[in-house]
């Protein structure tokens, strides 16, 4: 990820804590995150209203689930993301990007990367 380029990052995650974590570390880099989504149709509307570059995706949210916000995303556009998650992988297709929580700043950005790349 280049350190000049600016992404536009849609975090989908409903613990509080993670997605304030998630955002100062993408805000420290100097990306944009343009908003928090804590629900499948919530995470839909944002990335129909602010067309991220990157979404980091919990895969259990308050209502609805991560991976359903991102098939119906990807639906109408591709967007490269990668899942923050503590849920069992086996919910996710064997190329997705994952990071298990807890996470460090390396492996999130490491993860990133390969999202970007995809």
């Amino acid at each position: 990820m280049p350190a000049n380029y600016s992404l536009r990052v849609l975090i989908i995650e409903d613990d509080a804590l993670v997605a304030l974590d998630l955002e100062a570390i993408f805000t420290r880099l100097g990306h944009r995150v343009v908003q928090i989504a804590a629900t499948e149709n919530d995470a839909v509307s944002a990335a129909r209203t602010h067309a991220p570059d990157l979404m980091t995706v919990d895969i259990r949210l308050r209502e609805g689930t991560g991976t359903a916000a991102v098939s119906r995303i990807l639906a109408e556009r591709p967007v490269p993301h990668l899942y923050v998650t503590g849920s069992p992988v086996e919910l996710l297709d064997r190329n997705a990007v994952l990071v298990p929580k807890p996470f460090s700043r390396r492996t999130l950005l490491a993860a990133v990367e390969r999202a970007l790349a995809s």
